[in-house]
């Protein structure tokens, strides 16, 4: 295993072994790179870096890691929104090596994700804990909605912004999926070639679930077709 892909899977267990909440309102991230600094150096035009002035994250939050609010485009048109973590001492001038990371399914970047990046920066690395489409801040007028397709894309979307910085190395771009949302991570870096390691935590097949349930012990056959029939008449209200 290259040193890359080994940092990325150390540094993504060493999470689970330290993972702890905190609280509400753990006070605002050391800000010494402004973030009209950062905002210059990205080459992604559909994207904006600002300051992270309402910090609601649960985790404990380390002082000496910068994190920055950004917004990006993915191809279906959706805004993503995520935190943008940089490593202690960071210097604009320098190449890093950059991970993107996301979940569980239906969580937040306040929540685990942006812990595991914060545990990253420490680590070395710029990384991005992102919203997946229609869930927290990110776009979308259906909220909450879950598509496999579109979370997958949301990945590359973030591949897009966090490798188009010109302080990030595009060749040394990883990807991190908790829990339901490692299914999609998995996927992603088998399609999206820039993706050079990838790691899962606590991985959880949702398509498969939502399918089948666990381990196809809740629905039998003929329970599968009335909750299909549930749906359909819930969406015709819906769209009456």
């Amino acid at each position: 295993m290259k040193k890359h892909q080994k940092a990325l899977v150390v540094a993504a267990a060493l999470v689970v072994s330290t993972f702890t909440f905190s609280g509400f309102g753990t006070g605002a991230a050391y800000a010494a790179t402004p973030a009209a600094v950062l905002q210059a150096e990205s080459q992604m035009k559909q994207s904006s870096i600002s300051e992270l002035t309402n910090d609601t994250r649960v985790f404990k939050v380390d002082p000496k890691i910068e994190a920055k609010n950004v917004r990006f485009q993915n191809r279906y048109g959706f805004d993503v929104a995520g935190h943008l973590y940089l490593p202690k001492n960071f210097n604009a001038q320098k190449q890093y090596k950059a991970v993107v990371v996301s979940g569980p399914f239906g969580a937040v970047k306040e929540q685990s994700s942006g812990l595991y990046a914060q545990e990253m920066a420490k680590h070395g690395y710029v990384a991005v804990a992102f919203d997946p489409s229609m869930t927290g801040e990110s776009g979308g007028t259906r909220r909450n909605m879950a598509s496999p397709d579109i979370f997958v894309e949301d990945y590359s979307a973030a591949v897009d912004f966090i490798s188009n910085l010109k302080f990030v190395n595009p060749d040394k771009v990883g990807a991190i999926g908790i829990c339901g949302l490692s299914g999609m991570v998995l996927t992603a870096a088998a399609n999206d070639t820039r993706i050079k390691a990838v790691a899962t935590s606590a991985m959880y097949d949702m398509s498969d679930s939502i399918r089948n349930h666990y381990q196809g012990d809740y629905y039998t056959p003929e329970q599968r077709e009335k909750v299909k029939e549930h749906l359909a008449v819930m969406r015709d209200k819906e769209a009456k």
